[in-house]
């Protein structure tokens, strides 16, 4: 991941062919745009997606990297 601004518009770039392969942990968090929030970046764990399924809410997921 690169980026960053100090002042004006931060841009952020994500090479994901550059990360390695590795195990999910409850606490892992991960990062989302949300939808009822003006798409504003939020973050959740790994543990909270986990229980959402275990509740029986059924999850769509897309992930765009560009």
């Amino acid at each position: 991941m690169a980026g960053g601004a100090t002042s004006g518009t931060p841009s952020l770039s994500v090479k994901p062919n550059s990360a390695t392969s590795g195990t999910v942990a409850a606490g892992d968090e991960i990062l989302f745009g949300d939808i009822n929030d003006s798409n504003n970046l939020k973050k959740t764990t790994a543990g909270d997606i986990a229980n959402l399924a275990a509740a029986g809410v059924s999850l769509g997921l897309v992930l765009a990297l560009s």
